[in-house]
């Protein structure tokens, strides 16, 4: 498995991968096009955050995007292809996360999740801080979660 930095030029990949890895856990398709533009990855966003992209036999199988705070660093995504879920991909990339923002200074990470990957994000350590309204589906909520990086 390959791993690199992603460009600019890998938004739209990294968006339809975004929106395969969502689609995997069942949602509708009227679900799916509200969420939509949640799921969308700018150019912007890679070129100002610290983004990996992981490759198999030249299939796009999963990414992670950070972006930088004053006070934590944002796992904004971290998206699996439905292909590859299951196999440690996810784990592997959220340690290289980790890693990553440990040897940036940083102390903490957090993340808004979707319920279905909350078990995932336990299981590394990362804790409910809140829950933040979807930017989406009225009424829906999402659990906010945060990673003490001196702890893991």
């Amino acid at each position: 498995m390959d791993i690199r930095r992603a460009l600019s030029t890998d938004a739209e990949r990294l968006t339809q991968l975004a929106i395969a890895s969502k689609r995997h856990w069942g949602y509708s398709d009227e679900f799916m096009i509200l969420v939509r533009a949640e799921l969308e990855i700018s150019a912007e966003q890679i070129m100002n955050g610290y983004c990996e992209i992981s490759h198999e036999y030249g299939v796009d199988t999963g990414f992670i995007l950070l972006l930088e705070t004053n006070d934590f660093v944002e796992l904004e995504a971290l998206f699996i292809s439905p292909d590859f879920i299951g196999t440690g991909l996810g784990s592997k990339l959220l340690l290289r996360s980790v890693d990553w923002a440990k040897a940036n200074g940083y102390q903490r990470m957090q993340t808004t999740a979707d319920p279905n990957a909350l078990g995932f994000y336990e299981k590394y350590g990362f804790v409910i801080i809140g829950e933040i309204a979807s930017g989406s589906i009225p009424g829906r909520t999402l659990p906010r979660l945060e990673l003490d990086l001196n702890a893991v």
